[in-house]
């Protein structure tokens, strides 16, 4: 019968994210938010280095670990079981020879799993804004803006992937939409601002002629607001302007600070064999966990039965 221990280590630390970028070309929401420029936000997502992570304990802690204990034995029971549950599983295979065969020794060959997972989190901002109709805004005057990694947030669960959005305190404030500079509307780009666009069924005449040389209204314009051969246009509904999407008609918007928190598991696995087992099989086989061990620093193994 073949086996194998699993060595399993986790580790739950914050990850060094890249340098801060310098600020890029200012987009006119952020010519208008001084909150923003004092933070360097961007309109592109830019990840915030942690502060020195850990504590003074963590830093000069040292390797205490005792060795790992051996594997376990398999009794000759264990191995006749495996044996016949292996001969089950093949067709026509007689389970005679299992069952009396006499077991005279058992050679041990053990292999470990060694899986470090680590738990990384990952901290960006980027100025972010929504079209604003009314209500409060947690503005500066609140007090001020916490620091990326001073604002509280925790993962739903530990070791697993996580994503969650969130607006900085007292970073938000409301300003004139800069699309539209307030007015709520825009020039419609289907009739350019004039309400109608000519009609294409009679190429802008007004007049229908059939077969016969007869004329009569063209079906299509003849109830235009805008007069024959002209048809009122769809997209803006012959106004000649359209909602702005980035107010939503309200001509303000509320900008703000939004900071993406992502948490991370990364995994680096490492097979120890001394024997003959395959690899690829003792990734997959469940075995039993021989040692983990979990905290903000850990030490990589270096002993192995």
């Amino acid at each position: 019968a073949l086996g194998s221990t699993v060595v399993t280590a986790c580790v739950s630390q914050e990850s060094v994210g890249r340098q801060q970028h310098p600020v890029l070309q200012l987009h006119p929401v952020l010519q208008l938010h001084p909150v923003l420029q004092l933070l360097g936000c961007t309109a592109v997502a830019v990840s915030v280095p942690p502060p020195n992570g850990g504590t003074e304990e963590d830093r000069d802690r040292t390797e205490t670990r005792g060795p790992l204990p051996p594997g376990p034995q398999i009794t000759d029971h264990q191995a006749r079981a495996a044996l016949l549950a292996h001969v089950a599983d093949r067709c026509c295979w007689g389970s005679g020879a299992a069952k009396k065969m006499a077991i005279a020794k058992i050679n041990y060959d053990s292999a470990f799993h060694y899986e470090l997972q680590t738990f990384t989190e990952k901290r960006e901002t980027s100025w972010a804004f929504t079209p604003y109709g009314g209500g409060d805004v947690d503005g500066p005057s609140n007090g001020a803006a916490p620091l990326p990694w001073d604002v509280e947030a925790q993962p739903a669960h530990l070791f697993h992937d996580e994503v969650k959005v969130v607006q900085v305190p007292h970073t938000a404030s409301v300003k004139e939409c800069h699309r539209c500079k307030g007015t709520g509307s825009l020039q419609c780009s289907e009739c350019h601002g004039k309400g109608w666009t000519r009609c294409l069924s009679c190429h802008g005449d007004g007049w229908y002629t059939d077969s016969s040389g007869y004329k009569d209204r063209c079906f299509y314009c003849q109830s235009s607001t805008h007069g024959h051969g002209r048809q009122d246009c769809l997209k803006c509904n012959a106004k000649g302007r359209v909602a702005c999407p980035p107010c939503d008609s309200y001509g303000q918007i509320r900008c703000f600070i939004r900071l993406t928190i992502t948490w991370k598991v990364n995994t680096s696995e490492h097979i120890v064999r001394k024997g003959g087992l395959p690899e690829a099989l003792v990734k997959e086989v469940s075995g039993q966990v021989a040692f983990e061990e979990e905290g903000t620093r850990i030490f990589p193994l270096t002993q192995f039965p």
